[in-house]
C-alpha cells in the first residue's frame, strides 16, 4: 500500500490518497483542495500513479470537503461518508463564511452512506469503518487491518483530540469523543499507524501511552 499526503487549504488539512499497489486502485481521503493550484497537485499524481475507486470523508466540516467536487467531476465516483453528518451540519458555504474561508468551494453531496460496522473494499484491502462522534456528529475512521493503518480525520491527532468547543450544533460533545477513542480506536494493536486530518502521522500506542487528553 502507498499513502500520499497532500497538505491543503488555510487549515493545512491532510487530503490522502491511499493505494492499493497491486491493483492500483486509490481512495482520495478528505479532498481539502480549495483551489485549482491544490487541485492540480492531487491530480497530477492520480494521473500518473492510479486509479480512483473511492472518494472518503471521515466528517463534513468544510475543511474537509472542500475539493470534493473537483474529484467527482474528474473520476465520476460518489462520495462516501455519514448522511448523519452531512444532514445535521450546516452547509459548507454556511461552514466557509463562519470560519472566515476565503477560497474555491467545490463541496459534493455524500451519496453513499458510511456508519460504524461497514467495511468496503479498495482493491484488494479491506477497509473497516469506525465511527467516533464527538467532534463532529459521525467521525468516520478508517481502518485497513492488513496494513496497520488508520485514518482519523479530526478525532485523534498526534498529542491532541478533535476540537469539541464549537457548539451541539457542530456536532461537538467532548465526553462523546474521549470514550469513542478509549473504547474503539485503543483497542486496536499498539503498532497501528495513525494518519490524522491535521499535522504529522503518530500510532495507537503512542497515543494510548502519552496524550494528554485522554
Amino acid at each position: 500500500m502507498k499513502i500520499e499526503q497532500f497538505v491543503c487549504n488555510p487549515f493545512s488539512e491532510n487530503t490522502y490518497v491511499v493505494t492499493d499497489e497491486e491493483t492500483l486502485q486509490c481512495a482520495i481521503i478528505d479532498p481539502g483542495m480549495c483551489s485549482s493550484l491544490e487541485w492540480a497537485k492531487v491530480r497530477d499524481y492520480i494521473r500518473n500513479n492510479n486509479t480512483v475507486q473511492h472518494i472518503l470523508l471521515t466528517h463534513s466540516h468544510v475543511d474537509h470537503l472542500l475539493g470534493a467536487g473537483y474529484c467527482t467531476q474528474e473520476y465520476g465516483v460518489e462520495v462516501s461518508g455519514s448522511m448523519t453528518d452531512q444532514t445535521h451540519l450546516p452547509d459548507a458555504r454556511w461552514q466557509a463564511g463562519a470560519f472566515g474561508v476565503d477560497c474555491e468551494l467545490r463541496p459534493a453531496a455524500i451519496t453513499r452512506n458510511l456508519a460504524e460496522g461497514d467495511t468496503f473494499l479498495l482493491g484488494n484491502l479491506e477497509v473497516q469503518v469506525i465511527d467516533c462522534p464527538g467532534h463532529s456528529f459521525a467521525g468516520l475512521c478508517y481502518y485497513i487491518p492488513r496494513e496497520g493503518c488508520l485514518f482519523t480525520g479530526d478525532v485523534l491527532f498526534c498529542g491532541s483530540v478533535g476540537r469539541s468547543d464549537f457548539g451541539e450544533f457542530m456536532g461537538c460533545n467532548g465526553r462523546l469523543l474521549a470514550e469513542g477513542i478509549v473504547q474503539k480506536l485503543f483497542a486496536l494493536p499498539a503498532e497501528t499507524l495513525v494518519y490524522p486530518g491535521h499535522g504529522p502521522s503518530t500510532s495507537i500506542g503512542y497515543e494510548r501511552d502519552n496524550n494528554f487528553y485522554l
